[in-house]
């Protein structure tokens, strides 16, 4: 199953960002964001990759993982886990 939608508004609300916030970010407008947020639309790979990147998670936990399941404790250490993949992958 696909978790992307309900992930990318997990972990910005977690961030304490708008959705203007976050699409100001990642270079596109606010209703894009709004529409992967709301599944109506899926972002090109390219912007998967930097919404991944942004938040330190790779794009397969993104895409499988239900992050809403997760406690605190484990959403931290998948971030420190996935984000030090990244820096030395």
């Amino acid at each position: 199953m696909v978790y992307l939608d309900s992930n990318i508004k997990l972990l910005r609300k977690r961030a304490k960002k708008s959705q203007g916030d976050l699409a100001e970010q990642l270079g596109v407008s606010r209703a894009v964001l709004n529409s992967y947020e709301n599944r109506i639309a899926n972002p090109p790979l390219e912007l998967l990759v930097k919404i991944s990147r942004h938040f330190g998670l790779s794009v397969d936990v993104l895409l499988k993982t239900d992050l809403a399941k997760l406690h605190e404790l484990q959403l931290r250490q998948l971030e420190a886990s996935e984000g030090s993949k990244m820096v030395n992958g």
